[in-house]
């Protein structure tokens, strides 16, 4: 099987360059060979965080070796501490028109560049490759990335937020959330606000949130979320002075004053191992768990992992989208990877490469080590490539994952895998939004420290971010 799939993909590749090359770049027709090992091979340049260093060498060393050794790679990555100095660099260089051909999407502002006409419209790029087209693709993730009439971020894979909770809850409490089929942090926020109303002498040691999701143990990342609904940025207008955004932001504080510090990450990042660890979680932590899907939170997919934490539903925004990444400082919470494509820069190249890449990402059963996004139940953007991989995902989760009591449960789980599947498929046809908006940081952090420290009011603060955000869209 596996070298069958390599035999495949090879094929893929070398069809893929074949129908997709620029003559100018790639020339099939040349007289002999010794004039074709004459030509200078060409160079694709990359700027990336130090995380995808390895997938990116696997995926140029494939192209080298369809294209028979005429691709060299000029790899510029950089480390956490580094990251914010390399988005300043890459600015610097898209302005002078000397980018790289293809760089990860890690918090740059993406709307500014788009803006600026930095970046290639994507679309263009798949039109005139008569090997892809839009449709080979999941349309939805690619509508929610959208910006200004063009694609101009592509993400490697999708995935949602899902939603759990605490099974030790009061009834009433699981069965208004169990009537959900996608749930909105608002709704959420109300759940938790009614819990410490009625039944905070019980349950008043559960902080609001917590799981493997950015957005679930962030609370800048649930504000980000709520604020797009405010947001026109295609007409550029705001609605931020709006009462009920007030009103949001009271109950925002209320949840989360207590504990509030500057760097809002304060939550512990729960990583889930075992059945075991979320009967503790659930007993001392959490109100509810968000499950990012990556490998860990698997069980809540299946009714054996039903037991401590229930009913997982996507989050979703206030028209029913269902939330999905990239999330602002990582690029890859709910995708493997989101990558832009100057206009400056060798385009045709670049999106050949995304190809090569896509097929790394989809690859699970590779020899060595678990990759992270090996480790995730997010959806390949290739639609085709959906069924083997989610199966291969979640067969390679059964395996792993440690037996608390008997092998019958990873029976049950393989026996309800074909529905898990199913229900996923289902969630990649619905619209989606994105959790970030690329609203930039500058523009609300101040106001919402004061805010959340109760030196200003929600009205305040929501009157002096209309301020801002209405002079930022029109600049």
């Amino acid at each position: 099987m596996r070298k069958y799939k390599l035999l495949t993909l090879l094929v893929a590749c070398i069809m893929l360059i074949v129908a997709c090359g620029s003559g100018e770049i790639f020339n099939d027709d040349y007289p002999n060979d010794t004039e074709a090992e004459n030509e200078t091979p060409p160079t694709l340049s990359i700027f990336a965080p130090e995380f995808y260093r390895s997938v990116i060498n696997q995926a140029v060393r494939h192209m080298s070796l369809a294209e028979e050794g005429r691709v060299n790679l000029e790899l510029t990555t950089y480390t956490p501490g580094s990251r914010e100095a390399h988005i300043t660099r890459l600015q610097t260089m898209l302005m002078a028109g000397d980018a790289p051909d293809m760089f990860f999407l890690d918090g740059h502002p993406l709307r500014a560049f788009v803006q600026s006409g930095f970046l290639t419209d994507i679309y263009d790029l798949m039109d005139a490759c008569p090997l892809t087209d839009r449709e080979d693709f999941f349309t939805q993730p690619l509508a929610a990335m959208e910006m200004y009439d063009g694609l101009y971020a592509f993400p490697m894979g999708f995935g949602f937020n899902h939603v759990l909770i605490n099974s030790s809850l009061p009834q009433p409490i699981i069965d208004r959330f169990s009537q959900y089929e996608s749930i909105t942090i608002t709704d959420l926020m109300a759940l938790y606000t009614d819990l410490m109303r009625d039944y905070g002498d019980e349950f008043g040691h559960l902080t609001f949130s917590g799981g493997t999701s950015r957005l679930g143990i962030n609370p800048q990342i649930m504000f980000q979320s709520y604020v797009n609904s405010y947001i026109d940025f295609e007409n550029r207008t705001s609605n931020l002075a709006d009462l009920s955004y007030s009103d949001f932001l009271d109950d925002f504080r209320a949840i989360f004053e207590e504990r509030w510090i500057g760097d809002y990450n304060f939550f512990r990042y729960i990583v889930f191992t075992s059945p075991n660890l979320m009967q503790t979680i659930a007993a001392e932590n959490v109100f509810w768990i968000v499950n990012s899907g990556w490998r860990d939170p698997g069980y809540g997919f299946f009714s054996t992992g039903r037991t401590y934490f229930l009913h997982s539903v996507p989050i979703s925004d206030a028209h029913g989208n269902l939330k999905i990444g990239p999330s602002p400082s990582t690029g890859f919470d709910e995708s493997w990877a989101v990558v832009c494509i100057p206009a400056t820069g060798n385009e045709q190249l670049a999106w050949r490469f995304s190809q090569h890449l896509l097929d790394e990402f989809i690859i699970v059963r590779s020899e060595g080590s678990r990759s992270n996004w090996n480790l995730s139940f997010a959806s390949p953007i290739v639609r085709d490539a959906f069924l083997l991989r989610m199966t291969e995902s979640f067969e390679d989760f059964i395996s792993y994952t440690p037996v608390p009591q008997s092998q019958d449960f990873r029976t049950i789980m393989t026996s309800e895998l074909p529905s898990v599947i199913s229900y996923i498929a289902e969630l990649n046809e619905m619209p989606m939004s994105l959790t970030y908006s690329f609203l930039p940081e500058s523009l609300y952090f101040d106001l919402l420290d004061q805010f959340m420290l109760g030196a200003i009011t929600s009205e305040v603060f929501a009157q002096q971010l209309q301020n801002r955000v209405s002079l930022w869209l029109i600049e």
